[in-house]
């Protein structure tokens, strides 16, 4: 039986902020986790972080089926969306935009505390995904503690971030295991 762990003890920490990118504005996630294995998730970006509030917002508005009329949102309506950008701003600059970047990223892990640290190969992430790259650890030890580097690069080095995980307890093994789960943060509609 394959035990997914969703409470992965996720620490995802800044570390070696380049001037120049990639970067990784929208940090790391640490998925799926199970007895022997985890997938990294990480996406390169252009810019260090987000842009904030000073950035327009686009206007989005529904277009009433009967009607035609255009109307704000109203709980989740099962309408066409209509998005216009104000002022020339496009998806790219938009408040909460953080673009995307081609280059490369790479994983390192290590059991916590230890020095015997163990990489992936260079992987080029995925325009066609919105420059997201997953790179799934395997052969891991059941009920360890990981810390793990994400490395970025388009030639030069870019940010590095850094995080640590739990795996599950070995399937023969009785376990206390706690885990949340987050949706539906309100976040606006931007696109």
């Amino acid at each position: 039986m394959k035990f997914v762990m969703a409470s992965f003890m996720l620490m995802v920490l800044l570390g070696n902020v380049q001037a120049e990118g990639p970067y990784q504005a929208t940090g790391i996630k640490i998925c799926e986790v199970d007895q022997n294995s985890a997938i990294i998730w990480t996406r390169l970006t252009r810019i260090s972080e987000r842009l904030g509030k000073d950035h327009p917002k686009p206007i989005v508005r529904y277009k009433d089926p009967e009607t035609g009329e255009l109307k704000p949102r109203k709980g989740r309506p099962n309408r066409l969306p209509v998005v216009r950008f104000p002022d020339g701003s496009d998806v790219h600059t938009i408040e909460g935009a953080v673009p995307g970047i081609a280059g490369d990223v790479r994983v390192r892990y290590a059991v916590q505390g230890k020095k015997d640290w163990q990489e992936t190969n260079w992987q080029a992430v995925d325009s066609d995904r919105d420059f997201i790259r997953q790179i799934k650890l395997v052969n891991l030890q059941p009920g360890t503690a990981y810390q793990v580097e994400v490395e970025s690069r388009t030639g030069e080095m870019g940010q590095m971030l850094t995080g640590r995980f739990r795996t599950a307890p070995s399937v023969d093994r009785s376990e206390r295991i706690v885990f949340h789960v987050t949706t539906g943060q309100a976040y606006g509609d931007q696109d």
